[in-house]
């Protein structure tokens, strides 16, 4: 990495100009810490100078020290110039920074962090002191990188579907924000917790027995690749729709080995929602629930109370 301006200006201020002994000569540059005099015709000498002096080094393990004590972080720019002059300079290609770039994005995407993350003082100091020279990406860069990266998990994950001896799928139907109706699929493959694999929006089709029959076929060959005897069993919520349609699958010879299930978290979801229609329980939770109204409606007329009369 060629330096900047500014990292040069800041590494030529560690040095005394004692000018040419003849015009045929360079220039020559003496050291205001160690008082070496050698001839440098770019800024490339002296800044392999001050990453060896030893007076500089202690005076700059002097600073950094007070520094620390006194609480102080310093700027991209000052830590990148005191880098740089430690270690000398590193050249980082286009297609190395790229790869950074790109596994830092992945962290962030795969750890479910804000994709501004990089972007705070703290987190950019912490990787110029790693690697001086490289910027790690900006919130932009990683949405960039987004698409990329989805593809490759994508892959990946969807390998490891197709070379496992079978597997299970859970559908559940639902809402999104939008109000538009949507199916979520979920995969759960042998010794290995159930992951999500995919959301479809079924738009303005009506989620009957028969179509969900179809939603579900074309999905499930391309999870099995046509080869269904690898679906071990199908889970679906609990509703009467999700019933027929475990018996309009059940009919398919293909199918005749699958195990269906309803979701045990849904119907105990259900459950607990019957039984807190008990009359006993319904009192309950309307008197608990009236505990906060009460609250909220006084806190309002204390505000009321407050808010001066023009007279």
């Amino acid at each position: 990495m060629a330096p900047t301006q500014a990292n040069a200006a800041f590494v030529w201020r560690q040095f005394i100009d004692l000018g040419r002994s003849n015009s045929k000569k360079s220039k020559r540059y003496r050291c205001r810490h160690c008082q070496k005099d050698f001839a440098a015709t770019s800024v490339g000498r002296p800044k392999e100078h001050l990453a060896a002096c030893e007076k500089w080094q202690a005076k700059q393990r002097q600073e950094r020290q007070a520094q620390d004590n006194a609480g102080y972080l310093p700027s991209y720019s000052e830590a990148i110039q005191k880098k740089i002059t430690e270690v000398g300079i590193q050249h980082i290609s286009q297609d190395e920074s790229h790869s950074y770039a790109y596994d830092a994005a992945a962290a962030v995407i795969a750890g479910g962090r804000p994709f501004s993350l990089f972007e705070s003082r703290r987190w950019r100091y912490f990787f110029t002191r790693i690697k001086p020279g490289w910027k790690p990406p900006s919130r932009a860069a990683i949405t960039r990188i987004l698409p990329d990266f989805y593809q490759e998990l994508y892959d990946e994950v969807f390998k490891r579907i197709t070379s496992s001896e079978w597997f299970n799928i859970i559908f559940d139907a639902s809402d999104n924000v939008s109000g538009h109706r949507i199916v979520n699929i979920s995969v759960q493959l042998p010794d290995v917790p159930a992951f999500y694999w995919k959301t479809f929006d079924t738009g303005d089709e009506q989620h009957t027995a028969e179509n969900w029959v179809k939603l579900i076929w074309g999905e499930m060959q391309q999870l099995c690749g046509g080869d269904l005897s690898r679906i071990n069993s199908i889970c679906t919520d609990t509703e009467n729709t999700m019933r027929s349609v475990h018996g309009l699958l059940g009919r398919f010879p293909e199918l005749s080995h699958i195990n269906f299930s309803l979701c045990d978290s849904h119907g105990l979801q259900l459950l607990i929602k019957d039984i807190l229609l008990l009359p006993f329980f319904e009192d309950l939770c309307n008197n608990i629930e009236n505990v906060p109204t009460h609250k909220v409606e006084r806190s309002n007329s204390r505000a009321d109370q407050k808010v001066p009369v023009n007279r």
